[in-house]
Parts: structure tokens; C-alpha cells; sequence
């Protein structure tokens, strides 16, 4: 038996879904529109139904869009882990409002780390912070953005990764170079 939908497909899929934007999810997932387009054009083909609607410059979901990210076509576990990655702690994410241990492990470790690389990384619209700024945000959403548990250990691997003058204390306050 054959998969429904590939990873590739799947990653396009939800940037398209997160940003209602075939234009913005080509940047998320490194391709072009065109490519984008048409990826989603064969999804569709091959679920025989469309899954996504213009509503003016924005591409919503239809609702078997819906039921695609939802999971009721057979959606795998993974995609349910990167659906749920803008979940919060403490509940006040998106999409299903998740909180605490409710949100797959996959997905709390994933919102921790996706959001230290987009604060050390070189971006459009903000120049990228310290190692040691971007691990002191961290745990200073520790217990209301992120998981204390993942943000403590994730703290910790980057710690054993970075050079000195990077290290952060346990409060989360940066750490004299010695």
C-alpha cells in the first residue's frame, strides 16, 4: 500500500496552511511558487477534491483541507507533531489550544528548537541574537511558550555545543567568560 501523502508534500502542505500563503510557504520550504503549486495540484489530483480556497490574496483551507491537517485522511504521526508545533505550554497556541503534556513531546521539542534557530539566524527582519540572548529567551518562556523539561535540556545540549563567552547560567542570565 502506498503512502497518501509524502513528507515532502505534507511540509508544503502545512506552510501553506500555516500562512495561507503558497508565495510564503515557497520560502518556508525552499522552493519556488511554481513548484509549490504544483505539488499541491497533484495532492489535490490524488485525494480527487480541492483542499485549498483563494479568498482574496490568501489561500484558505476547504474542508476536507480541514480534515487533511485534522488527521481524517490518515494523516501519519509526524504531521500531527508539526501540526501541533505552535502549541503552547501553557495552552495559549494554535491550532487546538493543546497544553502541557496534551502536546506530542515531537512538537514541544521542535517549537523550542525552530524558535532558538530564528533567533541566532540571519533574517529579513531582525539581525540574530547571541547564543547565549537566544538560550536566556528560552528559559525566560520557559513554563508558559515551552516545556520547562525540553527547554532545560535543549539549554543544557547547546551549552555542551557552545564556546565559553556563550554559556548562560541556570537563571538564565549570561555567564562570565573565564
Amino acid at each position: 500500500m502506498t503512502a497518501l501523502i509524502d513528507i515532502d508534500q505534507l511540509r508544503t502542505f502545512i506552510a501553506i496552511a500555516e500562512t495561507g500563503s503558497f508565495t510564503k510557504a515557497a520560502e518556508i520550504v525552499h522552493k519556488t511558487q511554481s513548484a509549490v503549486s504544483m505539488q499541491m495540484k497533484r495532492l489535490e489530483e490524488r485525494l480527487d477534491r480541492p483542499i485549498f480556497a483563494r479568498d482574496g490574496r490568501a489561500s484558505k483551507l476547504t474542508e476536507d483541507g480541514e480534515r487533511l491537517l485534522d488527521g481524517r485522511f490518515g494523516m501519519s504521526d509526524e504531521a500531527r507533531i508539526v501540526r501541533s508545533s505552535h502549541e503552547r505550554w501553557d495552552g495559549q497556541g494554535y491550532p487546538d489550544h493543546l497544553a502541557g503534556e496534551a502536546i506530542p513531546l515531537g512538537s514541544r521539542i521542535i517549537a523550542a528548537c525552530d524558535t532558538y534557530d530564528a533567533m541566532v539566524s540571519e533574517r529579513a527582519y531582525q539581525t540574530p541574537r547571541s547564543a547565549s540572548e537566544a538560550i536566556s529567551e528560552l528559559r525566560r518562556q520557559s513554563g508558559g511558550q515551552f516545556d520547562p523539561g525540553v527547554v532545560e535540556a535543549l539549554c543544557q545540549h547547546l551549552q555542551e555545543l557552545s564556546p565559553p563567552d556563550v554559556r548562560v547560567s541556570a537563571r538564565g542570565t549570561p555567564a562570565r567568560a573565564r
